[in-house]
């Protein structure tokens, strides 16, 4: 088995913190995380990892212990398993003429996997893991770690989307005159295969 490390690049959308609180963003690097730059966009707050490790499964797993001890929610992971024909043309630095042909079937082999999302819409969602794999068989991506990070990071949102999902149909404690009552919480949560 080959034990070299390698460099993987990955963020964690974190819950509503505020990074222009040293205390937080000490508590975050101090916590294993001096790989990873603490960003900000439109109100999302993330941390950007460049993690060294020999597995992604690793780099991403020790990055997750790592954020728990400071208490702080990660809410998934990116680059996400959802991609429109512009964004697998972009992941594949390909133009979006050569994917929309590879979507139609009138470049390579055919059998492009189906969109998961928006098949009656004018912009469809593929999953990034099956698109891979599926260009990987073709080709057209020659680095199998790519289907390995795909795959870690589609396996670890689902986790954290299960784990959410438990925590939002926990029923809640309501009192009514002096008798408590559990009124369940009904909330929409997609099932993942």
């Amino acid at each position: 088995m080959n034990n070299e490390k390698k460099y993987y690049r990955f963020i964690f959308v974190l819950e509503d913190i505020d990074i222009t609180d040293d205390a937080i963003v000490d508590k975050i690097y101090e916590s294993g995380c001096n790989d990873a730059s603490i960003e900000s966009r439109e109100q999302i707050v993330y941390l950007d990892f460049y993690r060294e490790s020999e597995t992604v499964q690793a780099a991403v797993s020790s990055a997750m212990e790592n954020v728990s001890r400071t208490g702080i929610k990660v809410l998934r992971v990116e680059p996400g398993d959802a991609v429109t024909a512009s964004e697998i043309a972009y992941r594949l630095n390909k133009s979006r003429e050569y994917v929309r042909l590879l979507i139609s079937g009138k470049r390579g082999k055919g059998n492009f996997p189906a969109p998961i999302s928006g098949i009656d819409r004018p912009t469809q969602i593929f999953s990034w893991a099956e698109v891979a794999k599926w260009c990987y068989r073709q080709e057209i991506i020659k680095d199998k770690a790519i289907i390995e990070i795909a795959g870690c990071i589609l396996k670890t949102n689902r986790a954290l989307e299960n784990h959410l999902s438990k925590i939002l149909k926990k029923p809640k404690k309501i009192r009514s005159g002096s008798t408590e009552q559990t009124k369940p919480t009904y909330v929409f949560v997609a099932k993942s295969k």
